[in-house]
């Protein structure tokens, strides 16, 4: 169990929420397609400075990468803003008014002139090198049962192309998803377990929901954790979409960094300094002809000695995952290599002799040592990320931005970036937010949660039925659904079970055969489940219809018959064999007492 208390853990959020617009600086659809692309287009992307003059340390990572991008594009959803042949048009007004609703919402601060940003982003993902954002609002919180977290910014942004194919050289993007806005927001570190972010993240994704403009479908809300404990280091992980697991991958980076401060304190003992790590690369070819794997003996093998580090990098830092495995991924990110091998590994299964290669390095016993299979410059640069990353060992928990894996764990992706990658876009005009904008926001505010919790319970729901309801993502459906029939509760009931699985069509046609008696109460719930097994409402409707009370009578009496001096129960479960979702269970219970001499 970890005391999160005692571990000084922090941890904010940061929530991506698409919005169910146009796109945010152009016409083009909200719109994700599946089919093939109608035509293709090739860039190279480089870092540039930021408007303080500097290359901010993430974009200059990835331009050093040297990919090609591919980018896929359709006739009918993108267009030349989304190509970056046209300067962008003015801002979404319908984005920009969602976006002020959830300012409000959050009771936040907003601004009184709004000014467009570019952010550099070279991996790709967009096409200019950078992505539009613009921040609306500060100061704000939102409650939960640990009490208030604060939201300290919520910024209106583009969405970036969705990322379909990656090889040694190059990418390829969708860009059916660029352009598309999306809420950004970020709360302050003052979440306080693992169980605490997941409730967080939820309430505030359910006030983006009351908007009823927010999309919905995988990845259109997405959730990056910030995490440190006391003596480590704000690490940012990305891409934790599902909240049944956030729990897990937040324990999970306590624990990574819990171990690495305990190498830190080991490599402290042993008394290493960041100036005893350096790079000194050996080409150890000769002594890798002979390997078992053909990618080592196939190609130039260089390594390095490691300053102090025996029997540290096995060390395990994550499950299933050790330090070793963290410098072969910054390797990966640097020098595009495969990986690295290293001394605390099994060298018999390389086929490698493991003496004559240290000897080579000049490593001595208290020293680790990696190596590298790939040319001479590929590995000049992966060595010198993982110099780096050992180095980083020494005072404890590097910067970094990681990666969330479907396992719980993280993996390295870049270094934390700073402000130099901000700068103002040029081609769009401030934005001010007048009063009568605000007031016009205010006046078409939706109800908040627990109003709109009140109101269901008025409706007839009970006070757990109407919190589920007011949390589902069909919330929407329920309420077209409460405008056309009457039975609340029993359209609440139908709307959970069918788990966002259930087309409107269905829930029509069972709710108007419904309140035409034509399907009984039983006949109606047990529906639901048939459908999401494939059974079409049409065989559903022709096998429930409600059965004429004669026809029911004189079945009850040649079952009683049948069953002469047996109990209640007895008949009656016969009774609903024959009936059940044909007659209401209440009806036949008292026709049964009515027309059969049979004691309770």
């Amino acid at each position: 169990m970890i005391d999160y208390k005692k571990l000084g853990f922090k941890c904010g959020l940061e929530l991506h929420v698409q919005l169910d617009t146009h796109k945010l600086f152009c016409d083009c659809p909200s719109q994700l397609r599946f089919d093939t692309p109608d035509y293709t287009i090739m860039r190279k992307l480089t870092s540039v400075a930021g408007e303080m003059g500097e290359i901010d340390v993430a974009a200059k990572l990835e331009s050093a990468k040297d990919k090609t991008f591919i980018y896929e594009c359709y006739d009918q959803n993108d267009c030349l803003v989304d190509i970056d042949e046209e300067p962008p048009h003015n801002i979404d007004s319908d984005a920009l008014g969602v976006a002020l609703q959830v300012a409000f919402l959050l009771n936040m601060k907003i601004l009184d002139e709004i000014f467009v940003m570019r952010k550099a982003v070279v991996d790709g993902s967009n096409t200019a090198g950078f992505q539009r954002t613009a921040l609306l609002g500060e100061d704000g919180h939102i409650d939960t049962k640990k009490g208030p977290v604060r939201v300290n910014m919520l910024s209106l942004e583009e969405d970036a192309g969705r990322k379909m194919d990656e090889t040694d050289n190059t990418v390829t993007y969708r860009l059916d998803r660029i352009g598309i806005p999306l809420i950004e927001l970020r709360t302050e570190p003052d979440i306080v377990s693992a169980e605490h972010a997941k409730e967080t993240a939820q309430a505030i994704g359910m006030i983006t929901r009351m908007t009823k403009r927010v999309a919905r479908g995988l990845g259109t809300i997405r959730q990056d954790v910030n995490v440190s404990i006391r003596g480590g280091a704000r690490t940012e992980i990305k891409g934790v979409q599902d909240l049944k697991g956030m729990g897990v991958i937040i324990d999970g980076e306590v624990r990574r960094q819990i171990h690495l401060l305990a190498i830190k304190d080991e490599l402290k003992a042993r008394d290493v300094k960041q100036s005893d790590i350096v790079l000194k690369k050996i080409d150890v070819s000769k002594l890798t002809k002979n390997a078992k794997q053909s990618f080592i003996k196939n190609s130039p093998v260089f390594g390095t000695r490691l300053f102090g580090f025996a029997n540290v990098l096995g060390l395990e830092i994550q499950k299933g995952k050790r330090l070793g495995t963290e410098f072969s991924y910054y390797a990966k990110q640097y020098g595009s290599v495969s990986g690295i091998i290293h001394s605390d590994e099994d060298f018999e299964k390389y086929g490698l002799n493991k003496k004559e290669i240290a000897k080579k390095l000049r490593v001595k016993e208290s020293d680790a040592f990696v190596l590298v299979a790939a040319k001479e410059e590929q590995a000049r640069k992966a060595l010198d990320a993982v110099i780096e990353r050992a180095k980083q060992c020494i005072p404890g928990v590097p910067l970094e931005v990681r990666a969330a894996q479907s396992d719980g764990t993280t993996v390295f992706l870049r270094p934390i970036p700073g402000k130099a990658r901000m700068y103002p876009e040029t081609d769009l005009e401030p934005i001010t937010i007048s009063k009568d904008v605000l007031a016009n926001v205010k006046k078409h505010l939706p109800k908040k949660p627990h109003e709109l919790q009140a109101d269901l319970e008025k409706m007839g729901l009970s006070k757990d039925l109407a919190l589920q309801m007011v949390h589902s993502r069909d919330f929407i459906l329920f309420e077209q659904l409460a405008k056309k029939f009457t039975d609340a509760k029993m359209i609440a009931t139908l709307v959970l079970a069918g788990k966002g699985a259930v087309e409107r069509s269905a829930y029509d046609a069972l709710l108007k055969a419904y309140e035409k008696q034509v399907l009984s109460k039983e006949a109606l719930t047990d529906a639901v489940p048939k459908l999401l097994e494939g059974e079409k409402i049409s065989d559903i409707l022709a096998g429930a219809k409600k059965v004429g009370i004669k026809i029911v009578e004189a079945r009850i009496k040649t079952i009683a018959a049948k069953n002469k001096g047996k109990s209640f129960a007895a008949v009656m479960g016969d009774v609903m064999k024959e009936f059940r979702g044909k007659v209401d269970g209440k009806t036949l219970s008292e026709l049964v007492k009515k027309h059969v001499n049979i004691k309770n």
